[in-house]
């Protein structure tokens, strides 16, 4: 085995060489047909450099090897002639008019696959002009940073209004074979999920780009891993990448992603493309993220992060705008059917309250205990089935407002919360242990269930345990 000052390891053979970049890369073969002339030119130190890929062969007639100066040796078996060193480039056209149109979603193509492979960060301004190639070729150079690899990439992504998308400088052996995949959903029609096909055009652009750079092939067979659509999803998505800044940050948002289905992290990116700079940073740091990804909170009521204090980092929820003809009434005494429940004993004015000062929660239970006929036989108690249930909000502050309500009585939570922002809403019941179970059963403010911890915790400091299930929202 030798040892080449700048090109890894490798060994000669009676049929050729074996090769490997360094410890842990997969090792490459130059075969006999290619070997001497591979040699005659310097072998591994010299112009033509390390292998980039392993040979291929087209049938029993041809073989070709790329290598990572971007020469190739190639061979026709058929004939005496000795095999020749050629420029190792080609291009494969993209027949579809993509034009200006979908470059936003080529480049998101393009920094999904080097997300594939851990490079993180990432932040491309759609609304200024850009070569799609510059963007390549500054991510390999990451990924090359990282790899320990040195080479130097000319990669060209230009858009030509007759033939679409033109790659030059991919080889048909890389792009075509190892991505076909990619290539048929490339030139295919908008897929089942909705994506354009210039998101397939930019991974496709980027895998060949990484191939050529000596450092391997898409890593999935699932095409479509880190693509969103609708409204905003694609620039909340570059945003919020934007400030990932660390491993840990990264392996947490790629779990989600990658776990996550089409809608779900299109849900959570358009959210993403609605919050400011400090939002996102803070976001991009939660250890839950990647739970919010998988389970996205709703873009119809989401107003924000709270931004410091105790509450830091909880989303603030405002009352869903499906609901504009009440919102003057959330501010005015005796509304809804506040009334008839008072008048009844099932709440008071103010209602019920935990903050500094006060702790409400035992009335509340026992208002809600003395007027409940559902019986759960032992079982946990249902939500559609109780006939009553405690309804409560937590406002910005950290106060929970809550009040029994009977299925045959209208008092939303909005109401409570005097139509204010607040970080968490649902029901509330009481199991025959004595255990409270919360619910984000809410169609005002759409909390989603892990916005219950923070009620959970609050109330397991007045001496409760609580559980916490998550409600089939409609």
């Amino acid at each position: 085995v030798q040892v080449s000052p700048s090109n890894g390891v490798y060994q000669h053979f009676i049929g050729g060489m074996l090769h490997a970049p360094h410890a842990g890369i997969v090792t490459f073969f130059v075969p006999q047909p290619l070997y001497d002339v591979y040699q005659d030119n310097g072998g591994i130190d010299g112009p033509i450099g390390a292998p980039r890929l392993n040979p291929v062969f087209y049938g029993d007639n041809y073989v070709t090897q790329s290598f990572r100066s971007g020469l190739a040796i190639h061979d026709d078996l058929d004939t005496a002639a000795a095999a020749e060193i050629r420029e190792d480039k080609g291009t494969i056209s993209i027949i579809k008019d993509y034009g200006n149109t979908h470059r936003d979603v080529l480049i998101e193509g393009i920094l999904d696959t080097f997300s594939e492979f851990d490079i993180y960060g990432l932040s491309v301004n759609f609304a200024s002009g850009f070569l799609a190639g510059e963007v390549i070729e500054e991510l390999i150079k990451r990924l090359l940073k990282r790899e320990g690899g040195k080479t130097i990439l000319r990669f060209v992504v230009r858009y030509s209004p007759f033939v679409g998308w033109v790659f030059t400088g991919v080889t048909f052996t890389a792009a075509f074979y190892e991505n076909k995949p990619l290539y048929d959903a490339c030139i295919a029609p908008i897929d089942t999920e909705g994506m354009q096909p210039a998101y397939y055009c930019g991974r496709l652009a980027a895998n060949a780009a990484i191939s050529l750079a000596g450092i391997g092939v898409g890593l999935y067979t699932k095409l479509n891993l880190y693509g969103v659509v609708g409204p905003g999803a694609k620039e909340g998505k570059r945003k919020f990448f934007s400030f990932i800044s660390s491993n840990v940050q990264w392996l947490k948002i790629k779990s989600g992603f990658l776990k996550s289905t089409l809608n779900q992290r299109s849900q959570f990116s358009a959210v993403m493309n609605t919050l400011d700079d400090t939002m996102l940073e803070i976001l991009a740091s939660n250890k839950s993220v990647s739970t919010f990804i998988k389970d996205p909170p709703s873009p119809n009521t989401t107003r924000g992060i709270v931004k410091s204090g105790q509450y830091k980092g909880e989303f603030i929820l405002g009352v869903d705008e499906s609901y504009t003809d009440e919102l003057s009434l959330y501010t005015r005494p005796n509304q809804f059917d506040f009334t008839t429940m008072k008048n009844a004993g099932i709440t008071k004015d103010g209602f019920f309250r935990i903050d500094n000062t006060t702790s409400e929660i035992n009335q509340a239970i026992d208002t809600y205990l003395s007027n409940r006929t559902y019986n759960p036989n032992g079982q946990i108690i249902n939500p559609d089935l109780s006939d009553i249930e405690i309804a409560f909000v937590m406002k910005l502050d950290g106060s929970i407002i809550m009040t029994p309500r009977t299925k045959e009585q209208y008092l939303p939570h909005a109401y409570l919360a005097q139509g204010e922002d607040v970080i968490s809403a649902g029901v509330m019941h009481i199991e025959d242990n004595g255990k409270l179970s919360l619910w984000n059963k809410t169609g005002h403010y759409k909390s989603n269930v892990y916005m219950l911890d923070v009620v959970k915790e609050k109330l397991k400091s007045t001496g409760y345990e609580v559980n916490i299930y998550k409600y089939p929202q409609k």
